[in-house]
Protein backbone atom coordinates (compact mmCIF):
# COMPACT_ATOMS: atom_id res chain seq x y z
CA UNK A 1 0.00 0.00 0.00
CA UNK A 2 2.80 2.35 1.02
CA UNK A 3 4.60 1.44 -2.18
CA UNK A 4 1.60 2.33 -4.36
CA UNK A 5 1.23 5.62 -2.53
CA UNK A 6 4.91 6.43 -3.09
CA UNK A 7 4.64 5.72 -6.84
CA UNK A 8 1.53 7.89 -7.10
CA UNK A 9 3.22 10.71 -5.25
CA UNK A 10 6.27 10.55 -7.49
CA UNK A 11 4.01 10.60 -10.59
CA UNK A 12 2.16 13.67 -9.33
CA UNK A 13 5.41 15.45 -8.58
CA UNK A 14 6.79 14.65 -12.01
CA UNK A 15 3.58 15.95 -13.62
CA UNK A 16 3.76 19.31 -11.86
CA UNK A 17 7.53 19.63 -12.02
CA UNK A 18 8.18 18.56 -15.63
CA UNK A 19 5.18 17.70 -17.78
CA UNK A 20 2.90 20.63 -16.88
CA UNK A 21 5.59 23.29 -17.55
CA UNK A 22 6.34 21.68 -20.89
CA UNK A 23 2.65 21.71 -21.84
CA UNK A 24 2.38 25.33 -20.78
CA UNK A 25 5.41 26.20 -22.89
CA UNK A 26 4.02 24.45 -25.94
CA UNK A 27 0.46 25.74 -25.55
CA UNK A 28 -0.59 28.23 -28.23
CA UNK A 29 -3.85 30.10 -27.62
CA UNK A 30 -6.45 30.12 -30.41
CA UNK A 31 -6.10 33.88 -30.96
CA UNK A 32 -2.38 33.44 -31.65
CA UNK A 33 -2.82 30.37 -33.83
CA UNK A 34 -5.30 32.27 -36.04
CA UNK A 35 -3.87 35.77 -36.54
CA UNK A 36 -5.90 38.63 -37.94
CA UNK A 37 -6.25 39.28 -41.67
CA UNK A 38 -3.63 42.01 -41.50
CA UNK A 39 -1.15 39.59 -39.97
CA UNK A 40 -1.91 36.91 -42.54
CA UNK A 41 -0.44 39.05 -45.31
CA UNK A 42 2.94 38.96 -43.57
CA UNK A 43 2.85 35.41 -42.23
CA UNK A 44 1.46 33.45 -45.15
CA UNK A 45 1.04 35.09 -48.56
CA UNK A 46 -0.75 31.96 -49.82
CA UNK A 47 -3.76 32.23 -47.52
CA UNK A 48 -7.18 32.61 -49.23
CA UNK A 49 -7.70 36.06 -50.69
CA UNK A 50 -10.43 38.27 -49.25
CA UNK A 51 -11.31 41.22 -51.53
CA UNK A 52 -11.95 44.69 -50.16
CA UNK A 53 -14.26 46.83 -52.25
CA UNK A 54 -14.10 49.91 -50.07
CA UNK A 55 -11.57 51.69 -52.27
CA UNK A 56 -13.67 54.80 -52.76
CA UNK A 57 -13.54 55.90 -49.13
CA UNK A 58 -9.82 56.69 -49.43
CA UNK A 59 -8.12 58.27 -52.43
CA UNK A 60 -5.22 56.56 -54.20
CA UNK A 61 -3.73 60.01 -54.84
CA UNK A 62 -2.90 62.39 -51.97
CA UNK A 63 -3.16 65.98 -53.17
CA UNK A 64 -1.30 67.50 -50.24
CA UNK A 65 1.80 65.35 -50.57
CA UNK A 66 1.42 64.80 -54.33
CA UNK A 67 2.03 61.10 -53.75
CA UNK A 68 0.18 57.79 -53.64
CA UNK A 69 -1.53 56.04 -50.74
CA UNK A 70 0.35 52.83 -50.02
CA UNK A 71 -2.56 51.02 -48.34
CA UNK A 72 -4.97 51.75 -51.18
CA UNK A 73 -2.46 50.61 -53.80
CA UNK A 74 -1.76 47.31 -52.01
CA UNK A 75 -5.46 46.53 -51.73
CA UNK A 76 -6.01 47.53 -55.35
CA UNK A 77 -3.32 45.14 -56.55
CA UNK A 78 -4.84 42.30 -54.50
CA UNK A 79 -8.25 43.06 -55.98
CA UNK A 80 -6.87 43.09 -59.52
CA UNK A 81 -5.08 39.75 -59.24
CA UNK A 82 -7.19 37.96 -56.65
CA UNK A 83 -4.02 37.03 -54.74
CA UNK A 84 -2.52 37.98 -51.42
CA UNK A 85 0.41 40.39 -51.47
CA UNK A 86 1.25 40.23 -55.20
CA UNK A 87 4.79 41.31 -56.13
CA UNK A 88 5.75 43.61 -58.98
CA UNK A 89 6.63 40.53 -60.99
CA UNK A 90 3.20 39.02 -60.26
CA UNK A 91 1.57 42.18 -61.60
CA UNK A 92 3.84 42.17 -64.66
CA UNK A 93 3.02 38.52 -65.38
CA UNK A 94 -0.72 39.27 -65.14
CA UNK A 95 -0.40 42.31 -67.40
CA UNK A 96 1.60 40.37 -70.00
CA UNK A 97 -1.44 38.15 -70.44
CA UNK A 98 -3.83 41.09 -69.94
CA UNK A 99 -6.69 41.14 -67.46
CA UNK A 100 -10.10 42.55 -68.35
CA UNK A 101 -12.97 43.88 -66.27
CA UNK A 102 -14.46 40.37 -66.57
CA UNK A 103 -11.31 38.90 -64.99
CA UNK A 104 -11.53 41.40 -62.14
CA UNK A 105 -15.15 40.32 -61.57
CA UNK A 106 -14.06 36.67 -61.56
CA UNK A 107 -11.37 37.46 -59.00
CA UNK A 108 -13.54 39.55 -56.72
CA UNK A 109 -17.13 38.69 -57.46
CA UNK A 110 -18.16 42.19 -58.54
CA UNK A 111 -17.01 45.27 -60.46
CA UNK A 112 -14.06 47.13 -58.98
CA UNK A 113 -14.15 50.80 -58.03
CA UNK A 114 -11.33 53.18 -57.20
CA UNK A 115 -11.06 56.82 -56.14
CA UNK A 116 -8.32 58.83 -57.85
CA UNK A 117 -8.01 62.60 -57.64
CA UNK A 118 -11.35 62.94 -55.87
CA UNK A 119 -13.28 61.16 -58.64
CA UNK A 120 -14.62 57.61 -58.80
CA UNK A 121 -13.28 55.30 -61.51
CA UNK A 122 -13.69 51.68 -62.60
CA UNK A 123 -10.52 49.64 -63.24
CA UNK A 124 -11.28 47.95 -66.58
CA UNK A 125 -8.05 46.65 -68.17
CA UNK A 126 -4.56 45.59 -67.07
CA UNK A 127 -1.92 45.40 -69.79
CA UNK A 128 1.63 46.39 -70.68
CA UNK A 129 2.61 49.51 -72.58
CA UNK A 130 5.48 50.40 -74.87
CA UNK A 131 6.56 53.01 -72.35
CA UNK A 132 9.94 52.48 -70.68
CA UNK A 133 10.34 49.00 -72.12
CA UNK A 134 6.97 47.61 -71.08
CA UNK A 135 5.59 49.37 -67.99
CA UNK A 136 2.36 47.90 -66.63
CA UNK A 137 -0.70 50.11 -67.08
CA UNK A 138 -4.11 49.97 -65.44
CA UNK A 139 -6.84 51.51 -67.58
CA UNK A 140 -9.60 53.14 -65.54
CA UNK A 141 -12.95 54.50 -66.77
CA UNK A 142 -14.74 57.36 -65.04
CA UNK A 143 -17.87 56.17 -63.23
CA UNK A 144 -21.27 57.70 -63.78
CA UNK A 145 -21.64 58.73 -60.11
CA UNK A 146 -19.44 61.84 -60.39
CA UNK A 147 -20.73 65.37 -60.69
CA UNK A 148 -18.59 67.07 -63.31
CA UNK A 149 -18.81 70.59 -64.67
CA UNK A 150 -15.57 71.31 -66.47
CA UNK A 151 -16.67 73.91 -68.99
CA UNK A 152 -15.29 77.30 -69.70
CA UNK A 153 -18.65 78.89 -70.50
CA UNK A 154 -17.03 81.90 -72.12
CA UNK A 155 -16.20 79.76 -75.13
CA UNK A 156 -17.33 81.26 -78.41
CA UNK A 157 -19.14 78.22 -79.77
CA UNK A 158 -21.78 76.24 -77.93
CA UNK A 159 -21.24 72.98 -79.80
CA UNK A 160 -18.47 70.44 -80.20
CA UNK A 161 -17.56 72.45 -83.25
CA UNK A 162 -19.29 73.59 -86.43
CA UNK A 163 -22.18 71.47 -87.74
CA UNK A 164 -21.06 70.03 -91.04
CA UNK A 165 -22.03 66.68 -92.54
CA UNK A 166 -19.41 66.95 -95.27
CA UNK A 167 -16.66 64.37 -94.71
CA UNK A 168 -14.46 65.68 -97.52
CA UNK A 169 -13.44 68.78 -95.54
CA UNK A 170 -10.08 69.02 -93.84
CA UNK A 171 -11.52 68.64 -90.34
CA UNK A 172 -14.83 66.74 -90.24
CA UNK A 173 -17.12 67.67 -87.37
CA UNK A 174 -16.90 64.21 -85.82
CA UNK A 175 -13.15 63.78 -86.10
CA UNK A 176 -12.16 63.40 -82.45
CA UNK A 177 -8.68 64.93 -82.86
CA UNK A 178 -10.12 68.37 -83.65
CA UNK A 179 -13.34 68.12 -81.64
CA UNK A 180 -14.50 70.66 -79.10
CA UNK A 181 -15.22 68.04 -76.47
CA UNK A 182 -11.58 66.92 -76.51
CA UNK A 183 -10.14 70.41 -76.46
CA UNK A 184 -12.44 72.14 -73.99
CA UNK A 185 -14.36 69.63 -71.93
CA UNK A 186 -11.41 67.30 -71.32
CA UNK A 187 -9.05 70.27 -70.86
CA UNK A 188 -6.57 69.12 -73.49
CA UNK A 189 -6.40 72.71 -74.77
CA UNK A 190 -5.74 71.81 -78.40
CA UNK A 191 -7.13 73.53 -81.52
CA UNK A 192 -10.72 72.63 -82.46
CA UNK A 193 -12.57 73.22 -85.71
CA UNK A 194 -14.97 76.15 -85.95
CA UNK A 195 -15.44 76.40 -89.72
CA UNK A 196 -14.89 73.95 -92.56
CA UNK A 197 -11.10 74.18 -92.58
CA UNK A 198 -10.52 76.65 -89.75
CA UNK A 199 -9.21 75.79 -86.30
CA UNK A 200 -9.61 77.89 -83.17
CA UNK A 201 -6.69 77.68 -80.78
CA UNK A 202 -7.44 76.93 -77.17
CA UNK A 203 -5.61 76.65 -73.85
CA UNK A 204 -5.95 74.59 -70.69
CA UNK A 205 -7.68 75.89 -67.59
CA UNK A 206 -6.69 75.43 -63.95
CA UNK A 207 -10.39 75.66 -63.08
CA UNK A 208 -11.34 72.66 -65.21
CA UNK A 209 -12.54 69.61 -63.26
CA UNK A 210 -9.95 67.51 -65.08
CA UNK A 211 -7.02 69.90 -64.49
CA UNK A 212 -5.35 67.44 -62.09
CA UNK A 213 -5.37 64.77 -64.80
CA UNK A 214 -4.22 66.97 -67.69
CA UNK A 215 -1.80 69.59 -66.33
CA UNK A 216 1.75 68.60 -65.31
CA UNK A 217 2.13 71.09 -62.46
CA UNK A 218 -0.02 68.94 -60.16
CA UNK A 219 2.25 65.90 -60.46
CA UNK A 220 -0.28 63.17 -61.25
CA UNK A 221 0.35 63.24 -65.01
CA UNK A 222 3.86 61.88 -64.34
CA UNK A 223 2.13 58.58 -63.57
CA UNK A 224 -0.24 58.51 -66.55
CA UNK A 225 0.75 56.82 -69.80
CA UNK A 226 -0.64 58.36 -72.98
CA UNK A 227 -2.15 56.28 -75.84
CA UNK A 228 1.02 56.90 -77.86
CA UNK A 229 2.58 54.00 -75.93
CA UNK A 230 -0.46 51.69 -76.07
CA UNK A 231 -0.36 49.30 -79.01
CA UNK A 232 -4.04 48.34 -78.82
CA UNK A 233 -4.99 51.99 -79.33
CA UNK A 234 -2.54 52.57 -82.14
CA UNK A 235 -4.08 49.86 -84.33
CA UNK A 236 -6.27 46.80 -84.32
CA UNK A 237 -9.53 48.31 -83.13
CA UNK A 238 -12.09 47.25 -85.69
CA UNK A 239 -15.80 47.44 -84.96
CA UNK A 240 -16.28 45.03 -87.85
CA UNK A 241 -13.92 42.36 -86.49
CA UNK A 242 -14.40 42.86 -82.75
CA UNK A 243 -18.09 43.73 -82.56
CA UNK A 244 -19.43 42.16 -85.76
CA UNK A 245 -20.57 45.43 -87.34
CA UNK A 246 -20.76 45.77 -91.12
CA UNK A 247 -18.01 48.43 -91.23
CA UNK A 248 -15.37 50.14 -89.11
CA UNK A 249 -15.96 53.39 -87.26
CA UNK A 250 -13.40 56.21 -87.23
CA UNK A 251 -11.44 57.51 -84.20
CA UNK A 252 -11.04 53.99 -82.81
CA UNK A 253 -7.25 53.92 -83.45
CA UNK A 254 -4.83 56.85 -83.51
CA UNK A 255 -2.52 55.28 -86.11
CA UNK A 256 -2.70 55.86 -89.85
CA UNK A 257 -4.24 52.79 -91.43
CA UNK A 258 -6.72 51.72 -94.04
CA UNK A 259 -9.91 50.70 -92.29
CA UNK A 260 -12.96 48.98 -93.68
CA UNK A 261 -15.11 52.09 -93.41
CA UNK A 262 -18.61 52.39 -94.81
CA UNK A 263 -16.96 54.10 -97.79
CA UNK A 264 -13.48 55.42 -98.63
CA UNK A 265 -14.43 58.99 -97.83
CA UNK A 266 -15.10 58.03 -94.21
CA UNK A 267 -11.51 57.00 -93.57
CA UNK A 268 -10.13 59.93 -91.56
CA UNK A 269 -6.78 58.45 -90.59
CA UNK A 270 -4.86 60.37 -93.27
CA UNK A 271 -6.30 63.73 -92.21
CA UNK A 272 -4.17 66.24 -90.29
CA UNK A 273 -4.63 66.08 -86.50
CA UNK A 274 -6.60 62.81 -86.73
CA UNK A 275 -4.36 60.96 -84.26
CA UNK A 276 -3.36 63.89 -82.07
CA UNK A 277 -5.25 62.42 -79.13
CA UNK A 278 -2.45 59.85 -78.76
CA UNK A 279 -0.72 62.49 -76.60
CA UNK A 280 -3.66 63.00 -74.23
CA UNK A 281 -3.59 61.98 -70.58
CA UNK A 282 -7.37 61.43 -70.57
CA UNK A 283 -9.56 60.56 -73.55
CA UNK A 284 -13.05 59.38 -74.39
CA UNK A 285 -13.27 55.61 -74.93
CA UNK A 286 -14.17 53.95 -78.23
CA UNK A 287 -16.95 51.53 -79.04
CA UNK A 288 -14.33 48.78 -79.55
CA UNK A 289 -13.10 49.34 -76.02
CA UNK A 290 -16.47 49.51 -74.25
CA UNK A 291 -18.57 47.17 -76.38
CA UNK A 292 -22.35 47.41 -76.11
CA UNK A 293 -25.28 45.22 -75.09
CA UNK A 294 -24.17 41.58 -75.49
CA UNK A 295 -21.26 42.54 -77.77
CA UNK A 296 -18.17 42.52 -75.55
CA UNK A 297 -15.44 45.02 -76.33
CA UNK A 298 -11.76 44.88 -75.46
CA UNK A 299 -12.38 45.75 -71.82
CA UNK A 300 -15.32 43.31 -71.39
CA UNK A 301 -17.37 45.71 -69.31
CA UNK A 302 -20.37 44.60 -67.30
CA UNK A 303 -23.82 46.06 -67.93
CA UNK A 304 -23.38 48.04 -64.74
CA UNK A 305 -20.22 49.66 -66.08
CA UNK A 306 -21.82 50.43 -69.42
CA UNK A 307 -25.11 51.71 -68.12
CA UNK A 308 -25.74 55.18 -66.83
CA UNK A 309 -28.42 55.37 -64.18
CA UNK A 310 -31.31 57.55 -65.31
CA UNK A 311 -30.88 59.61 -62.14
CA UNK A 312 -27.13 59.98 -62.65
CA UNK A 313 -25.69 63.45 -62.99
CA UNK A 314 -23.65 62.09 -65.89
CA UNK A 315 -26.60 60.92 -67.91
CA UNK A 316 -27.80 62.75 -71.00
CA UNK A 317 -30.48 65.31 -70.15
CA UNK A 318 -33.66 63.80 -71.50
CA UNK A 319 -31.67 60.75 -72.65
CA UNK A 320 -29.87 59.84 -69.44
CA UNK A 321 -28.98 56.34 -70.57
CA UNK A 322 -26.40 57.56 -73.10
CA UNK A 323 -22.75 58.57 -72.81
CA UNK A 324 -20.48 60.00 -75.50
CA UNK A 325 -17.71 57.96 -77.15
CA UNK A 326 -14.89 59.18 -79.38
CA UNK A 327 -16.09 56.89 -82.18
CA UNK A 328 -17.46 58.71 -85.21
CA UNK A 329 -20.70 57.46 -86.69
CA UNK A 330 -19.82 55.85 -90.01
CA UNK A 331 -22.53 57.31 -92.23
CA UNK A 332 -22.00 61.04 -91.93
CA UNK A 333 -19.33 63.56 -91.02
CA UNK A 334 -21.35 65.16 -88.27
CA UNK A 335 -22.16 62.86 -85.38
CA UNK A 336 -20.37 60.89 -82.71
CA UNK A 337 -21.43 57.48 -81.45
CA UNK A 338 -22.96 57.36 -77.99
CA UNK A 339 -23.16 54.36 -75.70
CA UNK A 340 -26.58 53.22 -74.54
CA UNK A 341 -27.83 50.93 -71.81
CA UNK A 342 -29.20 48.32 -74.21
CA UNK A 343 -27.51 49.24 -77.49
CA UNK A 344 -25.20 51.87 -78.92
CA UNK A 345 -27.00 54.89 -80.28
CA UNK A 346 -25.33 56.11 -83.48
CA UNK A 347 -25.58 59.58 -84.88
CA UNK A 348 -26.00 61.89 -81.89
CA UNK A 349 -24.87 65.48 -82.19
CA UNK A 350 -24.57 66.84 -78.66
CA UNK A 351 -24.75 70.50 -77.78
CA UNK A 352 -22.54 72.17 -75.21
CA UNK A 353 -25.26 72.30 -72.57
CA UNK A 354 -25.18 68.56 -71.94
CA UNK A 355 -21.50 67.70 -72.33
CA UNK A 356 -20.90 67.85 -68.59
CA UNK A 357 -23.59 65.23 -68.04
CA UNK A 358 -22.13 62.44 -70.12
CA UNK A 359 -18.44 62.73 -70.77
CA UNK A 360 -16.80 59.71 -69.13
CA UNK A 361 -13.09 59.75 -69.99
CA UNK A 362 -10.55 57.02 -69.30
CA UNK A 363 -6.81 57.03 -68.55
CA UNK A 364 -3.87 54.65 -68.18
CA UNK A 365 -2.24 54.64 -64.73
CA UNK A 366 1.42 53.58 -64.80
CA UNK A 367 1.41 50.88 -62.11
CA UNK A 368 5.08 50.04 -62.59
CA UNK A 369 6.11 53.60 -61.83
CA UNK A 370 3.68 53.89 -58.90
CA UNK A 371 4.86 50.60 -57.36
CA UNK A 372 8.50 51.62 -57.77
CA UNK A 373 7.76 55.00 -56.20
CA UNK A 374 6.35 53.22 -53.14
CA UNK A 375 9.28 50.79 -52.98
CA UNK A 376 7.12 47.74 -53.60
CA UNK A 377 9.09 44.59 -54.37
Amino acid sequence: MAKKWLVSSIAVCLYFAIILPIMAYLYVPISAAQPSREQNAEIDPNLPYVPNFDLQSKDLWDDESASFNDDVLKQLLENLTGTRNPSQQDIKDSADGTLTAADFRDNCGEDLNLKVGGLNWSPVYLSTSDYNGGDVILTVLLNDDNSIDSHNHSAVYSYYNIRNENVSVKYPTNMYGTSYIRSEYLNVGTPYVVKNDVLRYNSQSLDNAFALFTMPQFGLTDYIVTPEYVSWQKSGQSTKNILGMSYDLQNENWGVEETDASSNEYNYSHKTHYGDWKNDYIWLPSLCETGYADHYGIWQLSNGQIQIDENSLMGWKGHSSYSILRSAYGRDGLTFTVLGNTDYYAGRYVDMAVLNENGRPAMHLNLTKIMTELNMK
